[in-house]
C-alpha cells in the first residue's frame, strides 16, 4: 500500500519555495498538506512537487513573490512558455 511521506520527511526535503515561505505558517502548512494528504501516489507526488517548484521558481524570477499575486494570466504565460520550449519539432 502506498502511503504519503510523513510530514517530517516532506519538511526535510529541499527548502520550500520562497513565496510559500512568505505565505506564513498557514500557507506553508496548506502547501505541505496538499502534497502529503491529497496525492497518494509517491511518484505522482514527486512529479507534482517538481513541477510546482519549477513554476514557483519561474514566478520568483519574474517578480511574482507571493502566492496571492499569482493569477491565471501568470499560469497561462508559464504554460505557453513551456509549450514553446518543449514543442516537438515537426521535421518539415
Amino acid at each position: 500500500m502506498n502511503r504519503p511521506a510523513p510530514l517530517a520527511t516532506v519538511l526535510a526535503a529541499p527548502a520550500l519555495p520562497a513565496c510559500v515561505i512568505a505565505a506564513g505558517v498557514t500557507g506553508q502548512t496548506r502547501f505541505i498538506e496538499f502534497f502529503t494528504a491529497h496525492i497518494r501516489n509517491p511518484n505522482t507526488r514527486r512529479a507534482y512537487a517538481r513541477d510546482v517548484r519549477a513554476f514557483l521558481d519561474w514566478c520568483t524570477l519574474n517578480g511574482i513573490n507571493s502566492l496571492a499575486a499569482i493569477s491565471p494570466v501568470h499560469v497561462g504565460t508559464y504554460v505557453e512558455m513551456l509549450s514553446r520550449e518543449l514543442a516537438v519539432p515537426t521535421g518539415t
